[in-house]
């Protein structure tokens, strides 16, 4: 995937949610894009949209390897599949890996209410 002129790698993991949620987790290498971003986020809800943030961060390989074992694990198991996914989930998104911490923006979206 490209993206601005950068190749997002298949090793990224992307995160959707509430503009104040995603903002918060923006990475601090990229305040003029943070800039902007909250001027337009301010823009949106002055004209009374709903906005919904889009972003990403790159997994260092190891993280993904790390990560994507547990998950071939999680997604093979015969006893409380759903379960094990739900963990590896965890895992990757709060847990031990802080994925959505740092996170690149890609886009956000207006929607009036």
């Amino acid at each position: 995937m490209t993206l601005d002129n950068k190749v997002i790698s298949s090793q990224s993991c992307f995160s959707q949610g509430a503009d104040n949620v995603i903002y918060e987790r923006l990475g601090d290498g990229s305040n003029d894009i943070k800039k902007v971003t909250r001027e337009h986020l301010e823009q949106f809800g002055s004209a009374g949209l709903r906005t919904l943030c889009l972003a990403y961060k790159e997994l260092h390989p190891d993280v993904y390897e790390s990560w994507n074992e547990k998950f071939l694990q999680a997604k093979s198991s015969l006893n409380d599949r759903e379960k094990k996914l739900d963990e590896v989930h965890f895992i990757l998104c709060s847990g031990s890996f802080h994925v959505h911490i740092n996170l690149n923006i890609i886009l956000f979206l207006g929607k009036f209410l």
